[in-house]
C-alpha cells in the first residue's frame, strides 16, 4: 500500500493556507491581547474566504472556534513565515516575512502539502494546538497507537469510534479529537464529529473513514518515522518520561528514543510523482542569537501591570527569574519554570534547580533559547497559587555591549501584591 504513488494533492488545505498568508500579508492583523491570537473580525473575514467555511460561528467568535484557522495560525507562527511586532506599547500586530513567503511560494503544489504537515508533525505540539484552553494532556504514545489503529481500518469503510468493537483503544480517539480533525485537512480520513455528546474539554469524534492516502501515510509513520522519535514535544516527553509520568501518576510505556536520520520527506518521497518532492525547510535553522534582550513582562491577572526589561544573551533564566522577583517585588520564596513556547502545559520546560520535573533554569542562557522577536514565553511562579507572567521578546539589540546585569528600563503600574490575603484572621 505504501508503494501506491498518490497523483494529487488532497482537500483544499494547500489553497487555504495560501488564502491565510494573502490576507495577513495584505491586511494588518492586531493579536489579540492575552493569548495573541486573530481577533474576532480577522477570523470572521478570512473564514469567509476558505474553500468551506466554517459553520456555526459569528463576528464574535474566537479562534478555537475555528478549527482550521487555528491550525494554520501555528503552522504560521511554528514555521516562520510571520511574527508578532509591538507597534506601540499597546499595539501588537502579525508581520509576515517576506523572505519565508518567497521561500515558500517557490515550492510546488506537492512541498507546499508536505512542507505544512512536516510543520505539524514534526515541529507543533500537539497538545497545544489540540487542547488549548480546554485542559486536556496527550501522552507520547497516544500519537502513534493512533496511526496503528488506523492501519487495522479497512479504506473506504467508516468505523464508529464509539463502538464496544474498539474497547480501551476508544481512549485514543477520545483525546486526539483535535489532531484527528487537523489530519482530515490532509486528506488522511473523513471524520464526523459526535451529535450526540457535547464536551467542552475534547474534540469528540464519531465516526472515521480512512483514505489511501491515510492509510499510506499511517504504515509509514508506524514502520518508518514515529511521532515519538521525530516530534520535538514527544520526543521530550518520552526523553523524560520518568519524572514527567511520576508526577501525573501514569505509568510510562517502554519506548525507544531514536534520533530520526536524514530528513522526514527521505521517508516519504516514493508516494509521491517522480521530482515532485524536494528537501522543504519547514522552520529557519535555530542558532545562538547574540545581543540584548528586550522583554515587556505582565502577570496574567494583571494584563495592565507590566515591566519592560534588558537582559544579556550570557544571562541564565535563573538569572531572569531573580530580575522578575525584583521587579514586581515578589520575595523569592517558592519554586518555578519556564515555558519557551508560552504553553503553561508545554513539555519544554526549565524550571527552578530545585526542583525535579524539567530541566534548570540555571543552565541555559537566553542566547541559547533561539528565541524570536516578537513571540511570548511563560513564566510560572509559586506552584500553590500559581502566579502566571508572560514575556513578550520585543527586540532583540545585536552587537551591543552585553550588560553585566539585567536592568529595568519602564513600568507601568503598582505591582500586585504576592500575598494580598496576609493578615486577615491572624
Amino acid at each position: 500500500m505504501a508503494d501506491k504513488t498518490i497523483e494529487s494533492i488532497p482537500g483544499s488545505i494547500v489553497q487555504d493556507f495560501n488564502t491565510f498568508l494573502s490576507y495577513l500579508e495584505e491586511n494588518e492583523c492586531k493579536a489579540t491581547n492575552s493569548l495573541y491570537y486573530l481577533s474576532s473580525k480577522d477570523l470572521f473575514l478570512l473564514n469567509q474566504r476558505m474553500k468551506f467555511p466554517q459553520e456555526g460561528v459569528n463576528v464574535r467568535s474566537r479562534q478555537p472556534n475555528y478549527p482550521m484557522l487555528h491550525l494554520f495560525y501555528h503552522l504560521f507562527m511554528v514555521s516562520d513565515l510571520g511574527n508578532l511586532e509591538s507597534k506601540t506599547k499597546t499595539k501588537v500586530v502579525f508581520v509576515p516575512s517576506a523572505e519565508r513567503y518567497k521561500y515558500f511560494r517557490s515550492l510546488n503544489e506537492t512541498e507546499q502539502y508536505f512542507f505544512l504537515f512536516k510543520t505539524l508533525f514534526q515541529y507543533c505540539d500537539f497538545e497545544r494546538i489540540s487542547t488549548e484552553e480546554r485542559g486536556g494532556r496527550i501522552f507520547y504514545t497516544q500519537v502513534d497507537q493512533l496511526f496503528s489503529l488506523a492501519l487495522g481500518m479497512q479504506v473506504g469503510e467508516w468505523i464508529d469510534l464509539r463502538g464496544r468493537s474498539l474497547g480501551e483503544k476508544r481512549e485514543v480517539f477520545y483525546f486526539l479529537g483535535a489532531l484527528i480533525q487537523y489530519l482530515s485537512y490532509f486528506g488522511f480520513w473523513e471524520c464526523k464529529k459526535d451529535t450526540e455528546v457535547s464536551s467542552r474539554t475534547f474534540v469528540l469524534i464519531r465516526r472515521l473513514k480512512i483514505t489511501t492516502l491515510g492509510r499510506a501515510f499511517s504504515e509509514l509513520i508506524v514502520n518508518k518515522t514515529p511521532a515519538v522519535q521525530w516530534n520535538q514535544y514527544l520526543f521530550f516527553s518520552a526523553s523524560s518520561s520518568s519524572s514527567f509520568s511520576s508526577f501525573f501518576h501514569v505509568e510510562p510505556p517502554t519506548v525507544p528514543v531514536i534520533e530520526p536520520e536524514g530528513n522526514l520527506e527521505d521517508y516519504f518521497r516514493h508516494l509521491f510523482p517522480e521530482g515532485q518532492l524536494g528537501v522543504v525547510h519547514a522552520q529557519l535553522p535555530r542558532i545562538y542569537q547574540a545581543g540584548k534582550y528586550v522583554f515587556k513582562i505582565w502577570p496574567e491577572a494583571y494584563p495592565k501591570v507590566w515591566r519592560r526589561i534588558e537582559i544579556s544573551d550570557q544571562h541564565t533564566l535563573e538569572e531572569l527569574h531573580l530580575m522578575i522577583q525584583k521587579v514586581f517585588e515578589f520575595d523569592n520564596d517558592h519554586l518555578y519554570s519556564f515555558f519557551p513556547d508560552g504553553n503553561f502545559r508545554s513539555k519544554v520546560v526549565y524550571e527552578d534547580p530545585r526542583g525535579e520535573m524539567g530541566m534548570s533554569a540555571e543552565e541555559v542562557t537566553m542566547g541559547e533559547l533561539h528565541l524570536q522577536e516578537g513571540r511570548v514565553m511563560s513564566y510560572l511562579f509559586d506552584y500553590g497559587d500559581e502566579w502566571r507572567f508572560y514575556l513578550q521578546l520585543e527586540k532583540i539589540e545585536k552587537g551591543k555591549m552585553p550588560l553585566s546585569t539585567p536592568r529595568l528600563l519602564e513600568s507601568k503600574g503598582k505591582a500586585p501584591e504576592q500575598y494580598p490575603d496576609w493578615g486577615e484572621g491572624w
